[in-house]
C-alpha cells in the first residue's frame, strides 16, 4: 500500500504537477494567504506574462480528499478544472487605486475580532470598537470576475498620503449608503425566505401590511431579528449604522441582546437588562465552535443595547439590571 504523503510533500507534488500543466510560459506558485481570525491557507496560482490576475485555489480541501483515498490524477484534474473555470482572460485595471480621490467613494468598513486578528492589525489601519476592530476595504467590480475587495493596508495610506481618520470618515459615510441595512425575522431566515422589515415606515397602514405578511407576528416564543446588509456580506457592520439598533429596540419595545452570529450578520433578541443579555454567551460560544466557519466568527461575547440611553456595551455576566 502506497504511503500517504505529508501535507508538505503533497504541496510540493501539486506544485510540480501544476507547473507541468502551466508550461514554459507560465509559473505556478503556492502562497500562504492570511484569512480572518489568524487563519492561514495555502493557495496555488498560475502567473504568466501579460496577465495580472489569476484564480487562487486553496489546497487544504484537496489534501483531505487525497487522505480519504482520491488519487493524485483525479486531484490534478480537479485542480485544472477549477483553475480553468475561474480563469479570466481580461486584466484587472487597478490603476485607480493609486489615487485616493478615485478610491474614497469605494471605501467601506467591516468588523473583525480584535484579539483573534492581532497579527493582521499590525499591518492594516483600524479603529478599535468594543472588543472588535473596524478595518477598511475598497470594493472592486469586474465584468467577468464579479465583485471583490482590496483590504486597506498601512502601505496604502502612505501611497495616498492620508491618515486613518480620513479613511475612517469616508468609510463611515459610504458603508450605510453602499450596503443598506436589512432586518428580518429569524423565522424567515430559517425558512430561507427572508421577508424584510421596513424599519422606517411608521404609518398605521404600513404596520397592518407587515402584520399581514408575517413580519410582525412570526410566532416565535422569543422574537429574534436578523440584522445584516442588503448584500449579506460583512453585515455585522450595521451595528455601527446610525440609529439602527435604536429603531430595532423601539420596534421591540425593549432593550436588546445583540448576538454576533458571524462577521456577516447579527441577531437581536429583546431582554430586560445586561445580565439577561450575557446569559446568551454560552449559546453563542457553542454555535461559534460547532456551526460557524472559523474565519467567519466575529465574537464569543454578547453585546447589550440599552433602549433609553442608546449605549452599546459588551454584556457582562455580573451587571446591573436596567429596566427598559
Amino acid at each position: 500500500m502506497e504511503n500517504i504523503m505529508t501535507y508538505e510533500e503533497f504541496l510540493e507534488r501539486i506544485l510540480e504537477e501544476m507547473n507541468a500543466y502551466a508550461g514554459a510560459e507560465a509559473r505556478a506558485v503556492i502562497q500562504k494567504v492570511k484569512k480572518n481570525n489568524g487563519i492561514e491557507l495555502n493557495g496555488i496560482s498560475i502567473f504568466s506574462e501579460g496577465r495580472n490576475i489569476s484564480p487562487t485555489i486553496y489546497l487544504e480541501e484537496f489534501y483531505n480528499r487525497y487522505c480519504e483515498g482520491e488519487t493524485l490524477e483525479k486531484i490534478r484534474e480537479a485542480l485544472i478544472g477549477c483553475y480553468e473555470s475561474h480563469l479570466c482572460n481580461q486584466n484587472l485595471d487597478v490603476s485607480f487605486y493609486r489615487e485616493y480621490a478615485k478610491v474614497r467613494k469605494r471605501l467601506a468598513y467591516k468588523l473583525i475580532n480584535r484579539e483573534k486578528n492581532k497579527e493582521l492589525l499590525k499591518e492594516v489601519p483600524h479603529k478599535e470598537y468594543l472588543n472588535l476592530a473596524v478595518v477598511f476595504f475598497c470594493a472592486v467590480d469586474h465584468e467577468m470576475i464579479g465583485s471583490g475587495m482590496i483590504l486597506v493596508r498601512e502601505s496604502h495610506l502612505d501611497m495616498w498620503h492620508v491618515d486613518v481618520e480620513t479613511v475612517y470618515a469616508d468609510a463611515m459615510e459610504n458603508t450605510p449608503k453602499n450596503y443598506p441595512v436589512s432586518v428580518y425575522p429569524m423565522s424567515e431566515l430559517l425558512k430561507e425566505y427572508p421577508e424584510e422589515i421596513e424599519l422606517w415606515e411608521e404609518t398605521t397602514e404600513g404596520e397592518k401590511k407587515r402584520a399581514e405578511h408575517g413580519c410582525m407576528q412570526h410566532g416565535d416564543a422569543i422574537p429574534m431579528y436578523v440584522l445584516t446588509n442588503d448584500q449579506k456580506i460583512f453585515g455585522a457592520g450595521v451595528m455601527l449604522y446610525e440609529n439602527v439598533l435604536k429603531k430595532v429596540a423601539e420596534r421591540m419595545k425593549n432593550n436588546l441582546a445583540i448576538l454576533p452570529s458571524s462577521i456577516h450578520e447579527l441577531i437581536a433578541v429583546p431582554v430586560k437588562g445586561e445580565a439577561e443579555a450575557a446569559a446568551y454567551e454560552p449559546m453563542v460560544r457553542e454555535i461559534n465552535a460547532t456551526q460557524v466557519a472559523c474565519e467567519n466568527v466575529l465574537s464569543d461575547q454578547v453585546y447589550y443595547f440599552e433602549r433609553k440611553s442608546g449605549r452599546l456595551v459588551v454584556a457582562e455576566r455580573i451587571g446591573r439590571e436596567q429596566a427598559g
